[in-house]
């Protein structure tokens, strides 16, 4: 039977999710933007630094260094690149769009192409129609694990993942003894989505690897899956040429990495533990559900979660139900009970058990890349490829139409998040006279952020808006900056992190402090100015 609206599904759902995400930027003309002045300003600032770098701005002409951490060399390297997204974020830059104005496209161009993205690989790879297709592609796009972190943007786009499991598809469904031209077009589209990916946002690749081997290794169970893996090695050459070229185009920034790892030391296991899903987070909408949030806001099982914006991992009790369906119907083929293995597989090694010891520490101990990974939570977001994926079978298996609307709409529903949002014109107000300050010396310079002089504690919590501040203002004065936040930083310069003063004695000290790394890394002390946000005495 032939479902009506095969074409208005896809339309209606990608409106209602962009507007769900992004209608308040839309009506107050772009003056406010997701989520907070935090993380989503610092990968605004990356995808700046990327566009300045194109279009060679004298202070970027070094991708790898960003001017901050001044005279710090190679920074980007304590942080996801982002420079692989920035494509669509340059254009409107480059025709005269605001850098606020061109960061909210660059999110909506993001979500809709996650959309699209998986929309494809639902209708060609896995043949499903339209209107059931539509409501896989906006649970992978507009889920409540995506949404939950707008906030970290180097996690919103997600299409060269699906790029990966799509080559993956490919080649072990194609790439056959006597179809040696598909096993390297797979094995091409592998490599090259794989190598954007990792210039784009670590998180999302090494997720991506290592759920590819965690399936694989799933599907030497059964013997139609594991003779199509089988199949993949009749042919070393394509591999050992992906491998080898894809070694060499990550080379740059993976030594880099390696070297910000070696400097900074692996994450804290103390800290992933945090962040290992507990049994309740894959069931917990967050408290800025639309139809759950009241709900569980006050509910202990989930007040309790440390981090608890990294543990928003549910979808929805009508969603579970209709994806555990569609896992369901995937036990008839080798493939799926490969797939459904592979996804236990990822839940349990990641899930936390104990205060002393979690699976989760044997995977940072002997599996690549590993230890560099802090929220564990964030295989949610490639766990929604699979989810989407047997959503929209189950969709397609619906056959009455009033049924399959009314599913649709429940699904899409169970979706809805309120999304902060921060004021740009407050943040403009607050930087540009700190800009205007830094451009008044020639030279690099450190901001210092003055607090209420009666505060007994200068720490503030919140010095982290202020180093953000000073990196903005760099940007507008020109000026490289010895401010900086990142994910991590260089060693010895956390000791600046803390850059409030309540009086001319905390001035002094953290001044001594400034000409003291500076000295340290053979830098002319003297060539440097601090500024503040004091007014002017008249």
């Amino acid at each position: 039977m032939k479902i009506p609206g095969s074409f208005l599904a896809p339309t209606l759902l990608l409106a209602f999710g962009l507007l769900m995400l992004y209608h308040t930027p839309l009506t107050t003309g772009f003056s406010r933007i997701p989520v907070d002045e935090g993380d989503s300003r610092f990968n605004h600032y990356l995808l700046e630094h990327s566009y300045r770098w194109l279009i060679n701005d004298p202070l970027h002409q070094d991708l790898w260094s960003p001017p901050v951490f001044y005279p710090a060399k190679n920074t980007l390297a304590y942080s996801d690149a982002m420079a692989g997204y920035g494509w669509w974020y340059w254009p409107w830059r480059a025709i005269g769009g605001s850098p606020e104005v061109s960061y909210v496209l660059w999110m909506m161009l993001a979500s809709t192409m996650n959309f699209f993205a998986m929309r494809l690989v639902l209708t060609r790879l896995f043949r499903i129609d339209r209107s059931a297709a539509a409501i896989g592609a906006f649970l992978f796009a507009f889920g409540i694990p995506r949404t939950a972190q707008m906030g970290h943007q180097q996690l919103l786009p997600q299409m060269y993942v699906l790029v990966m499991f799509a080559g993956l598809f490919w080649l072990v469904r194609r790439a056959s003894p006597a179809h040696p031209r598909h096993t390297a077009a797979a094995w091409a589209m592998i490599t090259v989505s794989g190598v954007v990916q990792f210039y784009s946002g670590f998180y999302h690749l090494w997720l991506a690897v290592f759920g590819i081997v965690t399936l694989l290794a799933a599907s030497l169970l059964f013997s139609e899956s594991r003779t199509d893996v089988l199949n993949i090695f009749r042919r070393p050459l394509p591999l050992f040429a992906a491998a080898t070229l894809g070694g060499l185009a990550l080379w740059p920034l993976l030594q880099l990495y390696l070297g910000a790892l070696n400097e900074a030391g692996p994450r804290s296991m103390e800290t992933a533990y945090q962040m290992l899903p507990r049994i309740q987070s894959w069931f917990f909408p967050g408290a800025a559900n639309w139809m759950y949030g009241r709900w569980v806001a006050a509910m202990p099982m989930f007040t309790s979660l440390p981090y608890p914006g990294e543990h928003i991992l549910g979808i929805g009790p009508v969603t579970s139900v209709l994806v555990a369906c569609g896992w369901f119907r995937w036990r008839h083929t080798a493939w799926g009970r490969a797939a459904l293995v592979a996804i236990a597989g990822l839940v349990a090694v990641t899930l936390y058990y104990t205060a002393s010891w979690n699976p989760w520490q044997l995977v940072a101990t002997f599996f690549p890349g590993a230890s560099a990974i802090r929220a564990v939570a964030r295989v949610a977001l490639l766990l929604l490829i699979p989810a989407s994926i047997a959503l929209a079978m189950q969709l397609q298996s619906t056959k009455t139409k009033w049924l399959r609307i009314l599913l649709m709409v429940l699904v899409a529903g169970e979706q809805g998040m309120t999304v902060t949002t921060y004021d740009t014109n407050i943040v403009r107000e607050r930087t540009e006279p700190i800009a205007a300050r830094a451009a008044s010396q020639p030279g690099p310079f450190y901001f210092i952020h003055a607090i209420d002089a009666n505060d007994r504690d200068r720490f503030t919590g919140s010095e982290y808006i202020a180093q953000l501040d000073a990196m903005w203002a760099g940007l507008s004065a020109g000026r490289p900056t010895i401010n900086g936040y990142s994910g991590n930083a260089p060693p010895g310069w956390m000791s600046l992190y803390f850059n409030s003063m309540r009086n001319e004695n905390d001035y002094r000290k953290i001044e001594a402090l400034v000409q003291t790394w500076i000295t340290e890394r053979g830098g002319d002390a003297a060539s440097i100015h601090i500024v503040d946000d004091q007014p002017d005495t008249p």
